[in-house]
């Protein structure tokens, strides 16, 4: 039996998702650049992270478990956040073990070598002096925001869309987790008045690692979502006024 496209959603980064049904069954297919998620989910997954079960693994496609549950913007408006923060403390908890220490240097310059920085307010080598050259080199999710965390009455909090990454350390995940706590990216299509709630999150997980609370780092995470960004769009607009206020 041939499974039946159900419906179908754009991703941010150029992926095509659709929700797809075979039989009496529900999944989720990821069509694009898909090698990087499937050797990471797989490997979280193999770990004990709460991450959706792989049904089938291709070069340019993605078959995995669909999780009929709640996004986070959802979650924070009708439930207390305790139960999230203590997720996210937990699962930072799991991935920093093992941390060594790394230079990150030439990551950066690879990364920056191929950012625009025509629309931004400084020069790509002013960026590389003020970032921190060495973090802990640690297991990492590599897209960890809360439009990548879903919520579900029988499993709890899930894990997705895991991708292997040159920024192989949690300190990037929570920087990347900042775009949300700090900015409310994961809102910018549809706001909610819980900046509160995140800006409790935020706090509390900066206190318990601190070197999560670089703002030039969250600067970095910043310009990997303005790649895929439009000149004169409300996306371009949010990410270039979010740089501007950390910018100093």
């Amino acid at each position: 039996m041939a499974a039946k496209k159900i419906k179908e959603f754009r991703g941010f980064s150029g992926n095509t998702i659709h929700l797809m049904k075979k039989g009496d069954q529900l999944f989720v297919r990821k069509l694009g650049h898909v090698q990087r998620n499937c050797s990471r989910m797989a490997l979280l997954r193999s770990q004990g992270f709460p991450v959706p079960e792989l049904f089938y693994q291709g070069e340019r496609r993605l078959d995995m478990q669909y999780l009929h549950g709640m996004d986070m913007r959802t979650y924070l408006l009708t439930h207390e956040v305790n139960p999230l923060m203590e997720f996210l403390e937990h699962t930072f908890e799991q991935l920093n073990t093992g941390a060594e220490p790394k230079d990150y240097t030439d990551a950066y310059m690879a990364k920056l070598a191929h950012t625009d920085f025509t629309d931004i307010p400084f020069e790509r080598t002013e960026l590389l002096k003020r970032l921190p050259k060495i973090l802990p080199q640690t297991n990492y999710h590599g897209d960890l925001t809360l439009e990548n965390i879903m919520w579900t009455e029988d499993g709890g909090f899930h894990l997705i869309d895991c991708v292997d990454s040159e920024f192989d350390s949690f300190i990037f995940d929570l920087s990347k987790l900042r775009q949300d706590l700090r900015f409310g990216w994961f809102l910018r299509h549809n706001p909610a008045n819980i900046n509160s709630r995140l800006m409790r999150m935020q706090k509390g997980l900066l206190r318990r690692y601190p070197q999560a609370a670089d703002d030039y780092i969250l600067i970095l995470m910043l310009l990997r979502v303005h790649r895929y960004t439009q000149p004169n769009t409300m996306e371009r607009k949010f990410i270039l006024d979010a740089i501007d206020d950390l910018w100093r």
